[in-house]
């Protein structure tokens, strides 16, 4: 690490400067280590702890600090790491933490419920709009992740702790617009709960749905609860189509 951070402060660029490096090295060791003798180590610790100080950019970590404390732990981890055990271990704790916080962040995925915006054909976060439209006997979520087997037991409890905090919901649309992959475990539950919603009487319809998620779905029978599914189908129609429908079609 310092004879590459010493050679980068020294102005080098390219990889060239690593030939004249090493050929300047091996004229030092060959004819003037005499000259080096009674140099004092200290002289080479300064050298190489002005090097490597310039390698901790304390704005950056406070800038990752302000913006997100998350990130900011993680680069702390990797700058005590590589002090604490050399680079590659250093590094190695930093990487292997950052995927154990990226699992723990895709296991618990955001379920968000939607609202209409004024008269427009867009919904969004009624949580950050809470000015947003919000029909009776209407619900709709989207699912802000892929589902996935380590998260979909997550996303069902999410999805039905939802529909039980408002009474009286007969259709729920799942906007499906960012869920850009399903896996087996996941299309699976899903069918699971269009059927245990047809049971309770709660239509169900997905909207904004990606090519192979619907491919997925199809395999697991989820067009014979849904109806067909359609990338054309988007919240906006399953929305209409729920007001034009009468009360006494439930």
């Amino acid at each position: 690490l310092s004879q590459s951070t010493v050679n980068d402060r020294a102005g080098a660029r390219t990889p060239m400067s690593l030939l004249v490096c090493s050929a300047g090295l091996a004229l030092i060791l060959i004819f003037f280590t005499g000259l080096l003798r009674e140099l004092p180590m200290v002289v080479l610790a300064a050298i190489v702890i002005h090097a490597v100080a310039g390698l901790i950019k304390w704005s950056e970590l406070d800038r990752l600090r302000r913006i997100s404390p998350l990130e900011f732990y993680v680069a702390l981890t990797a700058v005590v790491g590589v002090l604490a055990f050399g680079i590659l271990k250093g590094v190695l704790v930093a990487v292997v933490l950052s995927l154990v916080l990226l699992l723990r962040k895709a296991s618990t995925p955001h379920v968000a419920e939607l609202g209409r915006i004024d008269e427009s054909d867009h919904y969004s976060d009624v949580e950050r709009h809470p000015d947003n439209r919000l029909y009776d006997g209407l619900m709709i979520l989207r699912p802000e992740s892929p589902i996935l087997y380590f998260n979909v037991q997550n996303i069902m409890d999410a999805i039905k702790t939802r529909l039980n905090d408002r009474m009286g919901i007969r259709r729920l649309v799942l906007d499906m617009s960012v869920v850009n992959y399903i896996d087996d475990s996941g299309s699976m539950a899903m069918v699971d709960l269009a059927r245990g919603l047809r049971r309770e009487g709660i239509d169900l319809k997905l909207t904004d749905t990606l090519s192979e998620v619907r491919d997925m779905l199809r395999k697991q029978g989820m067009e014979e609860i849904t109806g067909h599914l359609s990338r054309q189908y988007d919240t906006h129609d399953a929305v209409m189509e729920f007001r034009a429908l009468k009360i006494d079609h439930y």
